[in-house]
């Protein structure tokens, strides 16, 4: 199992599918971008996600509601099934805090490479405008929060490495173990 974690557009999906394209075994790939639009949004019935702002209308935070929280566990409950049915998984997130805590300690078991994918914050809010998708400030609010609350794992700065350039360092951290599905040591 790898676990990519960092904030918005720093490249956590394109080295996922970069992964896919340079490793050896057959790995599956699975981000927290595939379980959200599960989440109906709009009308208000459900406790979702919560966009803080500052005063000046900034992004602050976001939260997870009583409902949205059920759709996390969700997700981290079936990437771990998974794994216990035999297959090698990339995992993307974008977590911090508790979110980000309680996937590692779900996932533990399989002692995971976690890797925590970051990039300049001008390349991120460059990347976040290009793609068209994001919520403006999305990447700079994700990159301060991941950033203070979490030591995560080995740092891959993709700032100015190609995709396979990244993938590669990825792959070199696996070792020779990269056929290994489950409990492996990464010491």
């Amino acid at each position: 199992m790898i676990h990519l974690n960092g904030a918005s557009s720093t490249g956590k999906t394109t080295l996922a599918r970069a992964l896919q394209a340079v490793l050896t075994g057959l790995y599956l790939y699975v981000g927290t971008d595939h379980f959200l639009p599960m989440f109906p949004h709009g009308d208000g019935r459900f406790d979702g996600f919560h966009w803080i702002r500052a005063e000046d209308g900034s992004l602050e935070n976001i939260t997870a509601g009583r409902d949205a929280a059920r759709l996390l566990h969700g997700m981290r409950r079936a990437v771990a099934a998974m794994v216990d049915g035999g297959n090698n998984v990339i995992v993307e997130t974008g977590f911090w805090g508790d979110d980000l805590a309680a996937c590692v300690s779900e996932w533990s078991r399989f002692e995971p490479l976690c890797v925590s994918v970051c990039c300049s914050l001008s390349v991120a809010e460059r990347r976040e405008v290009n793609r068209g998708n994001r919520v403006p400030g999305l990447a700079r609010m994700q990159r301060r929060l991941i950033s203070e609350s979490s030591d995560f794992g080995r740092v891959l700065d993709a700032s100015d490495q190609s995709p396979e350039e990244c993938a590669g360092i990825v792959a070199s951290w696996l070792g020779p173990r990269e056929h290994e599905i489950g409990c492996v040591s990464w010491a």
